[in-house]
């Protein structure tokens, strides 16, 4: 009875069906009448009938950080001294040191530095102090003059003058 019963079901099911999809046939016909649309052909393209050499094998890449390199080769008079030994107070950067007093010793005048751990050393004309190979040039009583000589990014070495005031002409209490 079962099978008779699904038998009579089945077809009373797909009439069912059948009968939207006419609905949806119909009404996709009714919505593309008038519609009328030409695809255009795919332009041909013309072949190259000059080949092209490259030349740039031999120039310097733009990729290359060596490149920034090539100008201090030619400044190398104002280059530092690498293979000299390092003064303590060459690993201070100028903004770390102050100048707390002057004094005077056999006739040449010395400054003295005060480090950020509290220790002071005496510099004169010719010693090196902070990072960027700093030279003493003069000691007053109130200022330090030095030339610093630092690299710029095209690798030129180039010398900058500049100064370390006393403390208190700072604005700042020993």
């Amino acid at each position: 009875m079962k099978t008779t019963l699904s038998r009579l079901l089945w077809p009373l099911l797909l009439a069912g069906c059948t009968t939207a999809s006419d609905d949806i046939d119909s009404w996709m016909q009714q919505q593309g009448h008038g519609l009328v649309g030409k695809v255009e052909p795919i332009p041909q393209l013309n072949a190259m009938a000059t080949t092209i050499d490259y030349t740039g094998f031999g120039l310097l890449s733009p990729f290359d950080a060596n490149r920034f390199k090539t100008a201090g080769s030619q400044n190398s008079a104002n280059a530092p001294d690498f293979k000299r030994p390092r003064d303590p107070l060459e690993k201070y950067g100028l903004e770390q040191l102050k100048m707390v007093g002057s004094l005077q010793i056999k006739g040449i005048r010395h400054g003295l530095i005060q480090t950020p751990d509290g220790m002071v050393y005496p510099v004169r004309a010719g010693s090196f102090i902070g990072t960027n190979y700093g030279r003493v040039t003069a000691v007053l009583d109130a200022q330090i003059k030095l030339v610093e000589t630092v690299e710029e990014s095209n690798g030129e070495w180039v010398k900058r003058e500049t100064d370390i005031l006393l403390a208190d002409e700072q604005g700042q209490s020993k």
